[in-house]
Formats: C-alpha cells, sequence, structure tokens
C-alpha cells in the first residue's frame, strides 16, 4: 500500500476529508488507483498523463515552448550570490581539515544507508534484516593490513566518541575509508543484539563541534577514526 492511501484511509476511518493536491477526499469517496492519483498531480504538466503512460521508453517533446522566468517583483532588488562569507568560510575550514587528517593518516568513517532498513528500523523483522547488528565496512586491503577477518569485532575510535563494530568487507569502497549506517542501535544500556557489542554509531560525531552554521547538522561523514581490537570477550 502506497503512502498516500495509507493516509487516506485512515482519515476517512476517522470521518474526515483529505486534500491531496488538487483535489479532496471526504469519508465516503471512492479510494482511487495510483493511475487517478498520478493523472490528477499531472494535470498542470505539458504533457497528456494519459500519452505519457503509452510510451514508456520515453518520448521526445520538440515543439514544447521553452519555460519563461516571470518578471522579478517591483520591489525585489535582491541578487543570487555565489559564495556568501559563511559558505566561503566553511569550505576553506573543510579543506584545512581535510590536509590535516590526511597528514596524520588516520582512516575516515563515514555514514551509508541500509538496503534492508531504515537506520535501525526493521532489524528485528525476520523477512526483512540481514543483521541485526550493524556492519562496519572496510576494503579487503585495509582488512588484511589491520589484520582483521570479516566478523571480528573491533572498536572506532574518534575524537569525540567509542563505536563498537562487526567487520565486513566491501571492496566498492575506497581504501582507507570505513562505512557505517548512521543512528544505529538501542537504547543507551540496553543489550539485545546478537552479537556482544553496542552499534551507537551516533557516539564518533561531535553535537558540539563541527556544526553547520545554519542547520546545525554535525558533522556526520569523513570522521577521523582509529581502528583498534574491541576487548569484549
Amino acid at each position: 500500500m502506497h503512502d498516500w492511501e495509507f493516509y487516506l484511509r485512515l482519515a476517512q476511518a476517522m470521518g474526515l476529508t483529505l486534500d491531496m493536491g488538487r483535489r479532496s477526499y471526504g469519508p465516503d469517496d471512492p479510494v482511487p488507483t495510483d493511475v487517478e492519483v498520478l493523472s490528477d498531480r499531472a494535470a498542470n504538466g505539458p504533457v497528456d498523463h494519459a500519452e505519457l503512460r503509452q510510451r514508456p521508453r520515453g518520448m521526445l517533446l520538440p515543439d514544447l515552448a521553452p519555460p519563461v522566468v516571470g518578471a522579478a517583483h517591483e520591489a525585489a532588488d535582491e541578487r543570487f550570490e555565489i559564495l556568501p562569507p559563511d559558505v566561503h568560510d566553511e569550505l576553506a575550514g573543510a579543506l584545512d581539515d581535510l590536509e590535516s587528517w590526511s597528514a596524520n593518516g588516520r582512516p575516515t568513517a563515514s555514514s551509508s544507508v541500509g538496503r534492508r532498513t531504515m537506520n535501525s528500523l526493521g532489524r528485528r523483522l525476520p523477512g526483512l534484516a540481514r543483521h541485526r547488528y550493524n556492519p562496519c565496512f572496510l576494503h579487503t586491503e585495509d582488512l588484511l593490513l589491520e589484520e582483521l577477518q570479516p566478523g571480528d569485532l573491533i572498536e572506532l575510535r574518534s575524537d569525540h566518541g567509542v563505536v563498537g563494530a562487526v567487520v565486513q568487507p566491501d571492496d566498492t569502497l575506497r581504501r582507507g575509508v570505513v562505512s557505517m549506517t548512521h543512528c544505529f542501535g538501542g537504547e543507551p544500556g540496553v543489550e539485545d543484539d546478537l552479537r556482544p557489542v553496542r552499534d551507537q554509531s551516533g557516539a564518533a560525531p561531535s553535537l558540539s563541534e563541527g556544526r553547520q552554521d545554519i542547520s546545525l547538522m554535525p558533522h556526520m561523514t569523513a570522521v577521523p577514526v582509529s581502528i583498534e581490537a574491541a576487548q569484549h570477550t
């Protein structure tokens, strides 16, 4: 079931009217099909949706009029600034960090997205999750360099925290990069995984240093780390 149908049926069950795009659906209205929803959303498009569906391999549209940008509001006097000062400073700081990380030879940890789960969600569903733990992927050559075997327990130490992990090989990665799914793990202090290691990958980044100036998002990728054998038994 698509998300729009879930919310529509929920609204109808609650006796509410739901606005979807340009149409409203009341409690007693029939539930539209996927094609009807797409047709409604594409009603103002340059090509008729029914015709487009007849061309699954695509179509050329040479006769379409080019898009025209309307005139600016009469009171608008702003201009697009290609490189604002705060962005310049942020980029300069990132380049300085890159040079210092390269100089000390530490590997860098990056965030990845799992195919079968959304962060921690779904890892306890037998038909969905491949791992109930959060694998730490390294290139095979890096595994050999660190004298590790697939399935070994390790600790990734950043300047801000420690992350327990189970190593697995992935030769699609660049050398010197380790990759884990971010925001993985249960509640702190609660052990509910199959492997005796906590996968709190959110412990490596800092919540107070290196944050984005506007969004305050922490630095979550290219985090310099060191790899050590875990002290678990």
